[in-house]
């Protein structure tokens, strides 16, 4: 089985409210199956240092750091006054460039953007979103369009765009097989969709629809079929094999087959609001005699 999606694109915002940019913190991206719980969340106040108890992060910027890979003043490791500087931002946050996708940091001023798309396709989809502490946290905020829009400093997210289906509204679920929905864009390629059925639905097979509220045709959800064949589906409303709502839905080298004797429904690919494209590589008739189903000829 061949399948693949199309990634989903979107704009991160990274903002500092106090305009100088990040000081320490950064956003990671990581696929979930390569995140293991490392973190770097609040540097605790265990340094007993300059007359009163503060974090390593304190101590070295108001006493001079000076050793970029460690938490010192003067050069003197703070550990030796009994410091814990984990979860700190001078002890570094640094995992491995072949565990995260992307990494990002503000440089200065009060926001930037940046485009981040996540890959979808079988069995992948999910992802891990780490900020970072940083010296003054409380100012790092960040937005991802769509999905987050109260991100800080210290923050882990769990993002999951495996599916992104809709069932708001009037629309019915089913798709006994594949149910494409909120944009989603798959193509199969030599699969065979047998004994599906949808209970109380729509698609037999398979449903390719798009939400009422994005008409447009680059949000459009859209699906390809090249070399497939459908056997012993049913559906209890509409398209019996495949529904196709507001989608585009196209059928290359592919095949509908009804059961001996029988000839198929009239419905067996039903489309709303756009017609489904089918295409052949072999003239009509080649393979024996060919059945009109709805807006395409099965041979």
């Amino acid at each position: 089985v061949g399948y693949s999606t199309e990634p989903v694109c979107l704009t991160l915002t990274m903002i500092d409210t106090a305009g100088v940019g990040w000081d320490g913190a950064e956003l990671f991206v990581f696929r979930k199956e390569a995140y293991h719980g490392e973190a770097v969340y609040g540097c605790p106040e265990t340094c007993e240092y300059g007359g009163y108890t503060q974090s390593c992060d304190n101590a070295e910027y108001y006493f001079g750091g000076i050793d970029p890979n460690t938490c010192d003043v003067d050069g003197v490791d703070l550990s030796t006054f009994g410091c814990d500087c984990s979860g700190c931002v001078c002890s570094g946050y640094d995992p491995p460039s072949h565990t995260y996708l992307h990494r990002f940091a503000l440089v200065n001023g009060f926001s930037a953007t940046e485009q981040v798309c996540f890959e979808r396709g079988h069995g992948q989809g999910e992802y891990v979103i780490l900020v970072t502490d940083d010296k003054y946290d409380a100012n790092v905020q960040w937005t991802l369009e769509g999905n987050v829009v109260d991100g800080n400093a210290h923050d882990l997210r769990y993002l999951d765009f495996t599916t992104l289906e809709s069932k708001e509204g009037c629309e019915t679920p089913g798709g006994g097989a594949a149910y494409l929905m909120g944009g989603l864009r798959a193509k199969f390629y030599d699969t065979t969709f047998k004994r599906t059925s949808a209970a109380n639905g729509n698609g037999g097979a398979v449903v390719v629809a798009s939400d009422f509220d994005k008409m447009n045709v680059t949000e459009r959800s859209a699906a390809d079929f090249t070399r497939c064949t459908f056997e012993d589906f049913q559906a209890d409303f509409y398209g019996q094999a495949v529904f196709s709502s507001v989608a585009q839905l196209r059928l290359f080298d592919s095949h509908l087959a009804a059961d001996e004797g029988m000839s198929l429904a009239a419905g067996t690919v039903f489309d709303f609001g756009v017609t489904s494209d089918c295409q052949s590589g072999c003239g009509r008739g080649q393979y024996g005699t060919c059945e009109k189903i709805d807006e395409c000829f099965s041979c």
